[in-house]
């Protein structure tokens, strides 16, 4: 069996070879890990999601997207940095 439950004995198959794809599984990874953490301060509620967003991949990564999208109205720089939207500079439309 290749697909579906046994996902995470396939994902260790991948990245014990040591070639490209395991870098793009370690990669992709550490980015759903830390993007989701940092996005949520490095705090015990992001790890939490970090490591769903790994686990159970889109069904826990669209709705975590939907709403934190619906709690940022819509702002995509609130969506992105998440709490560390309110540390940044505004971006004024036509500013660089």
């Amino acid at each position: 069996m290749t697909k579906g439950i046994n996902w995470l004995a396939v994902l260790f198959g991948d990245l014990l070879p040591l070639d490209w794809r395991s870098q793009f599984n370690t990669d992709f990874l550490n980015h759903l890990l830390l993007l989701v953490s940092w996005r949520e301060g490095f705090t015990k509620k992001g790890f939490v999601f970090g490591f769903q967003g790994i686990f159970l991949g889109g069904m826990f990564g669209f709705p975590y997207l939907l709403a934190a999208s619906y709690e940022a109205q819509g702002d995509p720089q609130v969506v992105l940095l998440g709490v560390h939207a309110s540390q940044g500079v505004p971006v004024e439309s036509g500013q660089r």
